[in-house]
């Protein structure tokens, strides 16, 4: 009866004790996963990212990004202009801030190719070709960004630009911030995923690691990731944290090493694809 009756205080001690060593214990993972990784935003240096623009609703003003990468085309989502009046649409190119968009170079677009095979309930194929009605004018602020149709390795630290972000100052929410991240193959993204359903990842998309306490959670799609000076991810689905202090599910692009074949083949015609190397297997091309 005594053991028995110790036994019982003994729980009764330890595991309030083991409930409250979790959230400590949680914390210290999440500080040293935030140590492993330094990915917090910075404000973009002006000319540094003359390829990214907004594109930009007469009434609505700031939709989503995308990127020249062409003297008439930019990169985008498909799921920011699928149900786009683009009519009403324009391309500001040559902004660091929101706020400046009359200022900046202000196109009309001609028109928008969509992905035949986008699905905007799974987010597949998620990408669109937007043509500008005049030729975009280089300048030290205006740029197109050369397209790779090369995977980037894993754990290569790619470059994340954008305006819409969570956690930001409201004073200076409309100035373009730009985060590292490190690439992550794609068998580790889909074991990783917890909230996002795992049949909507698949070799077309292009994951990032991400941790929760840094700022980093891009909440525009559209926005450029960048390798070695090339545009190699067009942003698609952000970051999904359940807790404060757990893992978050991967930041997630189209790939543009995927798509390349629809991208040449709109916009130069296919007579241009043998002559790139590599170009029939990069449409395949993935890492595990």
């Amino acid at each position: 009866m005594l053991k028995r009756r110790n036994k019982s205080r003994y729980c009764s001690i330890i595991w309030p004790l083991l409930l409250l060593s979790l959230p400590y214990s949680c914390l210290a993972k999440c500080l040293r996963d935030r140590g492993d990784q330094n990915n917090e935003y910075e404000i973009a240096e002006p000319g540094t990212t003359p390829y990214h623009v907004s594109i930009n609703h007469t009434e609505q003003g700031h939709l989503c990004s995308g990127v020249i990468f062409a003297l008439h085309w930019v990169l985008s989502s498909a799921q920011c202009v699928h149900e786009l009046d683009w009519t009403q649409a324009r391309i500001v190119a040559g902004i660091q801030d929101l706020l400046d968009a009359q200022q900046g170079d202000i196109h009309h677009i001609d028109y928008v190719v969509i992905h035949a095979l986008f699905d905007p309930i799974a987010r597949v194929n998620d990408i669109s070709l937007i043509r500008s009605r005049l030729k975009f004018e280089y300048t030290a602020h205006v740029r197109p960004i050369p397209i790779d149709w090369q995977t980037p390795p894993r754990d290569a630290i790619l470059r994340l630009t954008g305006w819409r972000w969570l956690n930001i100052p409201n004073e200076n929410k409309t100035q373009l911030r730009s985060v590292n991240l490190k690439a992550m193959s794609y068998r580790e993204c889909f074991k990783r995923f917890i909230l996002t359903p795992k049949k909507h990842i698949d070799v077309g998309y292009l994951c990032t690691l991400i941790n929760n306490l840094s700022g980093n959670r891009l909440i525009e799609t559209g926005s450029p990731l960048v390798y070695n000076d090339k545009l190699v991810g067009i942003s698609s689905i952000s970051a999904i944290c359940p807790y404060h202090c757990s893992n978050c599910d991967p930041f997630v692009a189209s790939k543009i090493a995927y798509f390349y074949d629809f991208i040449i083949g709109i916009t130069r015609g296919c007579s241009n694809c043998p002559q790139i190397a590599g170009y029939t297997a990069a449409y395949f091309q993935t890492y595990f």
